[in-house]
């Protein structure tokens, strides 16, 4: 299970890739999880079974504390993951992986908190 959520977490650092990093949010998990994904529809990320979940919450801008603690889709992808072998070390503020959106990995992979999660 940790092996493919890191998988996944790689394949959304693809603002080191000129081609993947003009894609909207939407279509880069499209590209990052083709197996359980199928399309992009408005707002709207249409897994495999047909359930929709939205790509932007519509709250708009939020704070640091906001970002981190309820971040919708697109937020995940607020900070770029940097380009290149020898980057600095992430801090807080700058770690582009922390803001998680608990439903979308959850709905993927199980809820840990229930003993749902798969390998």
């Amino acid at each position: 299970m940790r092996a493919k959520m890191l998988a996944g977490l790689m394949l959304l650092a693809v603002s080191a890739w000129p081609s993947m990093a003009q894609m909207s949010p939407g279509e880069r998990l499209l590209k990052a999880y083709p197996e359980f994904l199928t399309k992009v529809e408005g707002n709207d990320l249409v897994w495999k079974d047909g359930t929709r979940m939205p790509i932007d919450d519509g709250r708009g801008a939020k704070t640091f504390e906001q970002w981190l603690a309820d971040p919708d889709l697109k937020d995940m992808f607020r900070l770029p993951y940097p380009a290149g072998d020898a980057s600095p070390p992430a801090t807080p503020e700058t770690d582009p992986g922390r803001a998680r959106n608990i439903a979308f990995f959850a709905r993927m992979y199980g809820d840990c908190s229930k003993g749902e999660v798969s390998k």
